[in-house]
């Protein structure tokens, strides 16, 4: 996957991430909303190149991003079939 924003000028509030092309964003989205995780899709033009959005807001910790980045990785490997 690949990030809208570089690391060193990228918001600490909000994660803009491009899905691999063979997976659809709004699926994806409903997936992981299933697994407990509320993710949202990209505006416009980036939602059409599979972009979705995590908001990086309250009290997160290491092992909560650990954690979701794994679900993120099993949900894409399910979408793949």
């Amino acid at each position: 996957m690949k990030l809208l924003i570089d690391d060193p000028v990228a918001s600490n509030t909000v994660t803009s991430v491009f899905l691999p092309e063979n997976i659809q964003v709004d699926e994806f989205i409903e997936k992981m909303e299933v697994k407990g995780f509320t993710l949202y899709a990209g505006k416009g033009e980036l939602k059409k190149n599979n972009m979705f959005q995590i908001a990086n807001m309250g009290k997160v910790n290491e092992e909560m991003c650990g954690g979701l980045l794994k679900v993120i990785e099993e949900t894409i490997n399910e979408l793949k079939g």
